[in-house]
């Protein structure tokens, strides 16, 4: 979407400039705003929904911010990580379990939602492999079936989870694919629920969306308010089944409206303020939710520019031991001497290392002191060894990685469609 968007104002421009400049800077302005400007239109239809939905309404502030949140997210997943980078990252999955050995950490099955792929989740899939999650993301397909066809894939995912890892996964789905795992539960019968540890939906229109009238698909079509198919649904699940579904809705949610359609009764609904239809799902507070029901807690684990500090630190300390020194040190003498460059001589031999000591080394040729003027530095804040130096410079780094506020970093989500380098590093958002 992104590149279309260039390639279509470079073309306007070339054509019209010849014309009339003003017209063609005026047309290229409006086809590279012009999807902010339909999102806009999304959450305009969405406020006028919302009137008299039991989720209260949200404040003009709150929905700006989704919405320039939204355009952010909304170019990275339809412009480049699903048309360009969906088989970037493979599914991982470890050797399958042995007995006795220490439990893996429980797997989790990625489903996406209308007009996606599994290129959607690839924030995801770095954060899922640091922690040592085995994931498997789905592509439904056909694109524009009944949602009943996605039953097989579903069930063929969570298999392959389950054998790797020995235990019922974790199915997160964000918007239809919520839908899809329902209808795979209802083909499964009775045993279908045992085989997931929970499934957790982001954004899933369980009571319909009136978006869905504009579609002449047959998914878009089944998503429709009062569909036959949705009822049918609703009808065939009993109450221990939708005890293990977790139901994220949001107030700013431009594609699910009204808001409440997003919850299922019987289920753990919880509120997300704030968090548009694409960002629900990767609000960091849903993030930290799914991470804790896979039964991990929560932890940060250090940022890119933070690890790759530590691998040239680590690099850089093995190189300097492995290294001759250039001069022996005097016996006794402080180690912090050949660590700055100093020559031993300049502090003196250490205590109960007399004169004697020193007049064995009488004829060996000294480094003279580095020439030029000091930089004026606390003793107190002064590092006095080469480790200590690395150890502080690391601390800045990541002192620098979190001057964010946290404010901001609520509202802004991840940073992930600030870096190009996402999966490929291994780093994630958090």
């Amino acid at each position: 979407m992104v590149m279309a968007q260039l390639a279509l104002a470079a073309g306007w421009l070339g054509w019209l400039w010849p014309l009339s400049p003003a017209g063609a800077l005026a047309g290229a302005a409006l086809w590279l705003v012009g999807p902010r400007l339909w999102l806009g239109l999304q959450f305009l239809v969405m406020l006028r929904a919302n009137r008299g939905d039991p989720v209260p309404a949200p404040p003009a502030g709150r929905v700006l911010r989704a919405w320039w949140a939204e355009t952010r997210w909304a170019s990275w997943v339809f412009g480049w990580w699903q048309p360009f980078r969906h088989a970037a990252v493979p599914d991982w999955l470890p050797p399958p379990a042995v007995a006795g050995a220490t439990a893996t950490p429980r797997g989790v099955v990625l489903v996406h939602g209308f007009l996606c792929n599994r290129g959607f989740w690839m924030p995801w899939f770095a954060l899922l492999r640091r922690r040592g999650h085995a994931f498997v993301a789905v592509t439904l397909e056909p694109p524009f079936g009944a949602i009943d066809d996605y039953a097989a894939t579903i069930d063929a995912a969570v298999r392959r989870v389950t054998e790797a890892t020995g235990r019922p996964p974790l199915v997160i789905c964000h918007s239809m694919g919520g839908l899809a795992v329902r209808a795979w539960l209802r083909a499964c019968g009775e045993t279908g629920i045992g085989r997931v540890h929970r499934v957790v939906t982001l954004g899933t229109p369980h009571g319909g969306t009136e978006a869905a009238r504009l579609s002449r698909s047959a998914n878009g079509r089944q998503m429709v308010p009062g569909h036959p198919w949705l009822q049918a649904l609703d009808a065939s699940e009993p109450p221990s089944v939708r005890a293990r579904f977790t139901c994220f809705h949001s107030d700013c949610d431009n594609v699910v409206y009204p808001a409440s359609t997003a919850m299922l009764a019987g289920a753990d609904n919880r509120f997300v303020a704030g968090a548009a239809h694409v960002h629900v799902a990767f609000h960091p507070d849903v993030v930290r939710a799914c991470l804790e029901i896979a039964g991990q807690p929560w932890r940060r684990l250090p940022g890119s520019a933070a690890v790759r500090f530590r691998r040239r630190a680590v690099a850089g300390a093995a190189a300097y031991r492995s290294a001759p020194p250039a001069v022996p040190p005097l016996p006794g003498a402080d180690s912090r001497a050949a660590c700055h460059g100093w020559p031993a001589a300049r502090r003196g031999p250490a205590p109960g290392h007399g004169t004697a000591a020193a007049a064995g080394h009488a004829g060996r040729t000294l480094p003279a002191p580095p020439a030029g003027p000091r930089r004026r530095v606390a003793p107190s804040r002064r590092p006095t060894t080469c480790g200590a130096r690395r150890r502080a410079r690391w601390v800045r780094a990541r002192r620098r990685e979190s001057a964010v506020p946290a404010a901001r970093r609520g509202r802004r989500g991840l940073p992930g469609p600030r870096t190009t380098g996402l999966e490929a590093d291994a780093t994630d958002w958090m």
